[in-house]
């Protein structure tokens, strides 16, 4: 899988992690990739992608693979 994500996608806050809405998006444009081409690569829709870029917690799985 591309290494566009850098761990960077969750920040600790006062009530723990939290979803840093656009900074998936702002990773995958830096890498020029497509939403379909990152959605194939970690199993799931390029709906749910899209619905993470906008925001959306991701499962603690999803979120994983988007980190590594």
């Amino acid at each position: 899988m591309h290494d566009m994500l850098e761990c960077q996608i969750f920040r600790q806050g006062e009530n723990g992690m939290t979803y840093k809405k656009n900074r998936l998006r702002q990773l995958r444009e830096e890498k020029d990739l497509k939403q379909t081409t990152v959605a194939e690569d970690l199993g799931v829709s390029r709906t749910t992608l899209s619905n993470y870029e906008s925001g959306m917690m991701p499962s603690i799985e999803n979120g994983i693979a988007l980190a590594n």
